[in-house]
């Protein structure tokens, strides 16, 4: 336990710090500064260390197990309507149920998510029995710039949780070859099974899209600079063109190539594609990742960028990937594995690194988040599969989130 002294030093260090923290990331989404992210983060690991060397052990466990019970009322206070009611005007129980159509007896329930949410500083309740969303809970509104309604959604959703069940059930982990969560439960790896449930994918699209214009774009740009503004950035299983579109954004200059399955080319070709301010840069190629890719577009490439495609492969596909890029790169062309690289950062980020890491279990088999050395290997082995391409050293390079880049350049390219 701490003595009285420690305690006092960390509340004042609490205090203080309250606007480092709530600066990390603002409503536009704006990076805070090198050393405002590395106080708030060392901050937020004491406290959070504290907090749990205070806690018996008995009380630990049983918080951790109750945490599902906060990601239920969660779900119920977004889908429910009750945060996007609160969110257009502070209310009562009452007015609420009138507002959701909701009967006597089933807004006297909401009205206990609602005080549930009260002591988890989601909401804040009033004497006269009205109830207003704090900062924190704005953030589950549908009409919050920085929402993170489709996480919720998606996380929440009795699908992936039978498929996060699955993975680890027993039968399933005493099989020579385990399958992912969704085959196990579904009959199908995650991807192909995405496109049986449309309410599903649309939802998952969402929450990948809000999680990368919110933290990942913004990291990304920030502490990953081109060295050539006027040069061209491949991205390669880059979605509907998110992160592409941020550069774009930032450099006048610069060219981009999204490189994608047909479903998403056509997505990112759309008049609502956050593209389409830079279609007169952008080019557009039909790819998959595991063939072979197109060498006329590929040796454009000046950087290729991969965000999140690494972890959601086995190792044998990940080096099958890289091999197809490697085989029809550049020389001087730079390889860009963004991702969760584990073992590099503080308490909170790794702890967000292995939920990731968990969430794999359920996508793809042998899908996981790895360690700096393992990316180095993948690299190196999918390298060695071409007896005259040569690499640099991988470097590691931190952002401002739990996303890190392992890059490696091209010194000297494939034979064709």
């Amino acid at each position: 336990m701490f003595s009285p002294r420690t305690v006092a030093v960390v509340a004042v260090a609490a205090a203080a710090s309250a606007g480092l923290l709530a600066s990390l990331f603002n409503e536009e989404g704006a990076l805070p500064s090198w050393p405002v992210y590395r106080s708030s983060m060392l901050v937020r690991n004491v406290l959070v260390r504290a907090a749990e060397a205070t806690a018996p052990p008995r009380v630990r466990v049983l918080e951790l197990v109750q945490g599902h019970v906060q990601a239920e009322v969660l779900y119920h206070l977004v889908n429910l309507g009750v945060v996007d009611a609160l969110y257009d005007a502070p209310s009562t129980c009452d007015e609420l149920g009138e507002t959701l159509v909701f009967s006597e007896s089933g807004a006297k329930i909401a009205c206990r998510y609602l005080k549930f949410g009260a002591t988890r500083g989601l909401v804040e309740e009033f004497r006269n029995g009205t109830f207003a969303l704090t900062p924190t809970g704005a953030l589950l509104a549908k009409k919050h710039p920085n929402s993170v309604r489709p996480d919720v959604l998606l996380e929440m959703d009795r699908r992936f949780v039978v498929a996060e069940r699955a993975a680890g059930d027993p039968a399933n982990l005493r099989s020579e070859a385990p399958a992912c969560g969704f085959e196990a439960a579904f009959g199908l790896p995650f991807f192909e099974w995405l496109r049986t449930e449309p309410d599903f994918e649309a939802t998952f699209d969402d929450a990948m899209t809000k999680k990368t214009m919110s933290i990942f774009a913004p990291a990304i740009l920030g502490d990953y600079p081109l060295k050539d503004p006027n040069g061209t950035l491949c991205d390669l299983a880059g979605g509907a063109g998110h992160l592409l579109a941020t550069f774009l954004d930032a450099y006048a200059h610069l060219t981009g190539i999204l490189l994608e399955m047909p479903e998403q080319i056509k997505a990112a070709q759309k008049t609502d594609s956050p593209l389409k301010p830079h279609f007169d840069r952008t080019a557009f190629s039909i790819v998959d990742v595991f063939q072979p890719l197109p060498p006329a577009i590929m040796k454009a490439c000046d950087v290729i960028a991969m965000k999140n495609l690494v972890h959601s492969l086995s190792d044998d596909q990940a080096v099958q990937v890289l091999s197809n890029v490697f085989a029809s790169a550049k020389a001087r062309a730079k390889v860009a594995v963004m991702g969760g690289v584990l073992g590099t950062d503080s308490l909170l980020l790794e702890r967000e690194k292995h939920v990731h890491d968990v969430y794999m279990l359920s996508v793809q088999a042998g899908a996981r988040e790895r360690h700096y050395d393992e990316v180095v290997a993948l690299l190196q082995t999918a390298a060695g599969r071409h007896n005259t391409l040569r690499i640099s050293k991988p470097v590691l390079r931190r952002t401002r989130s739990a996303l890190s880049i392992v890059e490696t350049t091209i010194l000297q390219e494939a034979d064709t």
